[in-house]
């Protein structure tokens, strides 16, 4: 018997196993893209704010020739 044809009735609510484990692993693929996203925005943010702060800084010294 296949995972689809299974049913678990538990207090008159039916699970199929398959579909459970479907939704966690989809679950866990999108928590899994979303912290990926959030890492790549974040080092891109502080990249930015390193980048500005180096031009800074290279602007006050080539100022003092």
């Amino acid at each position: 018997m296949s995972l689809l044809g299974i049913e678990f009735d538990v207090k008159g609510y039916i699970f199929k196993p398959f579909y459970l484990v479907l939704g966690m692993l989809y679950f866990t693929i999108l928590l899994a893209l979303l912290g990926c996203l959030y890492m790549v925005l974040f080092i891109r943010n502080t990249l930015e704010i390193v980048l500005k702060d180096i031009e800074k800084n290279r602007n006050k010294y080539k100022n003092l020739k």
